[in-house]
Parts: C-alpha cells; sequence; structure tokens
C-alpha cells in the first residue's frame, strides 16, 4: 500500500530516479481552469444551487437598489425629449406666422396662428419648469439611493460573494477528497466557521473599498491580496488578520497565476453583461441587473474552483499539502 501522505492530490506518481521528497511542479493556469470546468461538469447542479442560496436573494436586493435609485434618471430623459419637441413645435409655429405675415393672410389666419404658437410657448414653459423642479428635487433623492446602492453593493461583494465563495470551497475540498456533500450540509459546516469568516471577510471588503477609492490598481492589488481569505478560513481554521496575513502571503508566493484566475472574474463579469444586454434593454434596469447577475450564477463558480483549487496547488508545491492532510481539516470542520 502506497502511503497517501506521499502523494499529494492530483499529482502523477514520481519518475525512476525522481525524489520522491520533491514537492510536485506547480500547474498551469489553463490546467487549473481546465480540472475547474471538469470538476463543475460533474457537479453542476450541486454547486450551482450552493451558490444560488445567497447570490439570487441578493441579487434581487440589489437589483430592487439599482432600480430605485437609477430609475428616475431614465424617467428623466422622457420630459426633456418632451421640452426639445415642444420647442420643435413652436419654431415652427413662429415660422407659419411669419410666413402668413409676409403673405398678407387673412385676420383668421393671423389669429389662429396667434393662438396656436401662445399655446406652444406656454406649455414649452411649464414642461421645462416642471423638469427642473422634478430634477432639483430629484437630486436629493438620487443622492440618498445612491448611498443605499453602494451599502448594499458593498453587502453583495463584501460579504454575500465572499461567503458563497466559503461555501464552495467546502463543496470543492469534499469533492477533490471523493465526498459527495450536499448544499445543506456545506452551508451547515461554513456556519460553523462564520464568525472567523466575517472576521476576516469585512475587513478585507473595507480594504479593497478603500483601495478601489484611492485608484483601480490599488484596488485590484488588495484584491489579489485577499483572493485566498475564504479558503484559509475553512481549511486552515485562521480567522481575522491573521487569515489576511495568511492569504497574502499565499498570493505573495504565487502571485501571476493568482492574478490570471482574479482576471478571469472580470472576465465573467462582463460577459454576463454583454449577454444580459442581448436580451434586455438598458432602460429595464431591475431586469437587466437581475439577469446579469443570474447569468454570471451560472458561470460563478468555475473561477471559484479555479481559487481553491489554485490555493490547494499553492500550498501542495510550498508545503506538501496532500488529500489525507485536507480530509483531516474538513474532519476537524465537521467535529
Amino acid at each position: 500500500m502506497t502511503d497517501p501522505e506521499a502523494s499529494p492530490p492530483g499529482s502523477a506518481p514520481a519518475a525512476p530516479g525522481s525524489d520522491p521528497a520533491a514537492p510536485p511542479a506547480a500547474k498551469g493556469v489553463a490546467d487549473i481552469l481546465a480540472e475547474a470546468v471538469e470538476l463543475y461538469r460533474k457537479h453542476a447542479r450541486a454547486l450551482i444551487v450552493t451558490c444560488a442560496l445567497l447570490i439570487v436573494p441578493a441579487s434581487f436586493i440589489k437589483s430592487c437598489a439599482l432600480s430605485m435609485v437609477l430609475g428616475p434618471t431614465v424617467a428623466a430623459v422622457t420630459p426633456a425629449s418632451e421640452v426639445a419637441a415642444l420647442a420643435r413645435e413652436s419654431e415652427a409655429s413662429r415660422q407659419a406666422l411669419a410666413d402668413a405675415y409676409a403673405r398678407h393672410a387673412g385676420p383668421e389666419v393671423i389669429e389662429r396662428l396667434q393662438r396656436e404658437n401662445r399655446e406652444l410657448l406656454e406649455s414649452a414653459a411649464a414642461r421645462t419648469l416642471g423638469a427642473a423642479q422634478g430634477a432639483i428635487g430629484g437630486m436629493s433623492l438620487f443622492m440618498l439611493g445612491l448611498l443605499g446602492m453602494v451599502i448594499t453593493l458593498f453587502f453583495l461583494y463584501a460579504v454575500i460573494v465572499p461567503l458563497t465563495n466559503g461555501a464552495m470551497t467546502i463543496a470543492i475540498a469534499d469533492r477533490v477528497i471523493g465526498g459527495n456533500a450536499g448544499w445543506r450540509e456545506v452551508w451547515m459546516l461554513l456556519f460553523r466557521r462564520l464568525d472567523k469568516l466575517l472576521a476576516a471577510l469585512i475587513p478585507a471588503g473595507l480594504l479593497v473599498a478603500v483601495g478601489l477609492l484611492l485608484g483601480v490598481i490599488p484596488g485590484i492589488v488588495l484584491m489579489v491580496l485577499c483572493a485566498f481569505v475564504s479558503p484559509v478560513v475553512l481549511v486552515e481554521g485562521l480567522g481575522g488578520i491573521a487569515a489576511l496575513r495568511r492569504s497574502a502571503d499565499l498570493v505573495r508566493s504565487d502571485w501571476l497565476r493568482v492574478t490570471l484566475v482574479v482576471v478571469v472574474f472580470g472576465v465573467i463579469h462582463g460577459v454576463a453583461r454583454i449577454v444580459a444586454g442581448a436580451f434586455v434593454p438598458h432602460r429595464a434596469i431591475f431586469l437587466d441587473s437581475f439577469m446579469s447577475d443570474l447569468i454570471k450564477l451560472v458561470l460563478l463558480p468555475i473561477p471559484i474552483m479555479g481559487t481553491v483549487l489554485l490555493y490547494f496547488d499553492i500550498r501542495r508545491a510550498r508545503e506538501g499539502f496532500t488529500d489525507a492532510r485536507l480530509r483531516a481539516d474538513l474532519d476537524a470542520l465537521k467535529g
């Protein structure tokens, strides 16, 4: 029998003459993503349900917030266009009146054109005043709504998505060692370390938010450094700042591969927006946002699995991480 500690998960048998104690070679990003796709293909239903548990209701709330904030802005386009149309009609009426004077039209024609021109001018003035008052009143509501939307987006992307990432970490780890845990068991296991996970995720989310305020590059750098927070908490049992430091340490040891996997998240987000826009008009703010998130829900497990598998691969190369150690970590989580 082969000692399970001597055979890391997914590694090939040692070649003749090679050092069996040497760490396995790191996998390429393409190999890791291909492994993630294959794992997804085998367990798509369970993984999508695991993701959907929090993503769907959170997306519904986020889409409602977007609709309430951006809806008045879209609606305001209609009065402005109507005012412009009235201005054009008024100019045409004024020109018709000038032409009537030039050709010495009868008094009845002149009076009718004067009346029409006056009515158009009064209507345009009333619409312009109403649009201005609506814009002034709507700006305050827009700013308050924008604040609410920022809080909602922070809650979604700094808490809900990372929590889903954590549940997926457990599901993937279980399947790597041949298990078949369902979504209920996965989430129940996550709740056992929820305090540690939130103690790490919330500071990580705040750091990324501050980084994005400073610029795109600082935000992306911090996002990459926090990529392994969920696996560190759920597999290694660390929490809070210790989990952030451990994630950053693992990322720094292989930052290029981690960055490439994080880029896949961005690509999937863009693809989802494009596909949603092809079926739902952008003026339908709620449907556009919600449909985009549903498409992302179907694609989301792939980069999450890529991140978790990369985490395992980096630990295999650095620390000789094996299936046996992973099984022991999961047993500790269950116990």
